[in-house]
């Protein structure tokens, strides 16, 4: 019976339709047959009134146990076709089932070359090509997840929809790979303190957000370090503006931290200021405030005064000696222990007094 299964279903239908004609006509021939010798008994049977219902009871009986054969006869006919091309149906459904669950593990041999047997072939080939589909995606994903963002799938592989879906992730992944592989070009010049490069790329979404964030980073190193380089030239002209933004977060210490240096630099600038005007006006008692500066500032300061203590002090003995002098009294002399000019100036002073003594 191998070749009747694998006959086209059309084939099998008509092959029933024919076999069912077949049989009816088989049937009614064998009525015919019947009735005929039926007529033959009761011309017979006339002499008979006895013969004639046994000849009527014979032919009631031929026509039911025909008509009996004949329907039992098709709807046999009718069962085994419909089991014909429902069970491989139904073998269908089940593998469709598990294709939608996600098992894709099958391989059903089917044992006809009817069209059902062509659609488990293609139902065969789909899950082949699912498998390779869900292969092409895990390496991607691995390689994703290994670092390895330049990973691609390979679409020749397949074609039409599963080529689109594979082409379609690859789309994604440079539309993903486009702007970091950017970010990390920016971020790496500023890591080295080039602030020369910003992210020109046009972008949507996150990845604009992303895009905007590195580029008002850069701004605000390039503010900072414009501000730098004023300092190391002795311009402190922008801290105002920096104090008038404050703060650009809850834990900014950066600006902060630039402000305050600032105001000590503009501090120390003014105390210095101060100090050397007030020495330029011949009033050398005037000192710098070191008790406003902390640190390295505190100690410019103190440096300075003392620099200042170290200039006041051998000019301010040699004005009263000279004063003296000038009183006539030569017993005096300067005693204070100096070095190098202002020893110097000690022994110049010292040797006039002794001309004169």
């Amino acid at each position: 019976m191998k070749w009747f299964y694998n006959l086209r279903i059309s084939t099998k239908i008509l092959s029933g339709f024919i076999l069912a004609a077949f049989t009816a006509g088989v049937v009614g021939l064998i009525g015919v047959i019947n009735i005929s010798s039926l007529q033959l008994q009761l011309s017979q049977a006339q002499k008979s009134m006895d013969n004639y219902t046994a000849a009527a009871n014979t032919s009631t009986t031929i026509i039911i146990i025909t008509v009996i054969i004949n329907m039992v006869a098709t709807t046999a006919l009718g069962i085994f076709i419909a089991k014909l091309i429902s069970n491989p149906i139904k073998r269908m459904v089940k593998m469709a089932d598990r294709i939608v669950e996600g098992d894709v593990n099958i391989n059903d041999e089917t044992p006809t070359q009817d069209e059902i047997g062509d659609l488990i072939k293609y139902f065969n080939t789909i899950t082949v090509i699912i498998k390779d589909l869900i292969f092409e995606v895990n390496m991607i994903t691995k390689a994703g997840v290994e670092g390895n963002i330049h990973i691609r799938g390979d679409v020749q592989k397949f074609k039409g929809g599963y080529k689109e879906i594979v082409q379609g992730i690859n789309n994604t992944l440079d539309i993903v790979v486009t702007p970091l592989d950017e970010a990390k070009e920016v971020l790496g010049k500023m890591s080295v303190n080039d602030l020369t490069l910003t992210m020109t790329g046009q972008y949507n979404g996150m990845f604009k957000e992303l895009s905007d964030s590195i580029n008002m980073v850069n701004t605000r190193l390039l503010s900072i370090q414009d501000a730098m380089v004023r300092v190391g030239k002795g311009d402190t002209s922008r801290l105002e503006e920096l104090k008038k933004i404050g703060k650009r977060s809850e834990k900014d210490q950066i600006l902060p931290s630039m402000v305050n240096m600032l105001e000590e630099i503009k501090g120390l600038i003014n105390e210095v200021g101060h100090v050397t005007n007030a020495s330029m006006n011949g009033d050398l008692s005037v000192r710098g405030d070191s008790n406003k500066f902390l640190g390295g500032y505190r100690e410019i300061i103190q440096g300075f005064n003392k620099t200042i203590d170290a200039v006041v002090k051998p000019i301010s003995e040699s004005s009263t000696v000279l004063r003296k002098m000038a009183e006539s009294n030569l017993t005096v002399s300067m005693d204070g222990d100096y070095k190098g000019e202002y020893a110097r100036m000690k022994e110049d002073v010292n040797s006039t007094l002794k001309v004169f003594n």
